[in-house]
């Protein structure tokens, strides 16, 4: 493993963790009763918070595929 590669690990690491962190806090602000009703993702659309905690996710999917691109 080269260092470049296990940086880029770290930060996409850190980018999922940040997501599961905004996604929940997003989601947390709804409640319970509408948990299983289809009308929860489009809610769910409407807050920056989740927006964020979305974004952090697909940026954690490009840094993971960057760091095993980079470790061959």
């Amino acid at each position: 493993m080269t260092l470049l590669s296990g940086a880029l690990a770290l930060v996409a690491a850190a980018l999922f963790a940040l997501a599961i962190v905004l996604e929940q806090r997003g989601a947390m602000q709804e409640p319970d009763e509408e948990a299983l009703k289809p009308q929860l993702i489009v809610r769910l659309m409407q807050r920056p918070v989740w927006l964020l905690g979305v974004a952090a996710d697909a940026g954690g999917y490009f840094v993971q595929a960057a760091a095993l691109g980079s470790g061959v």
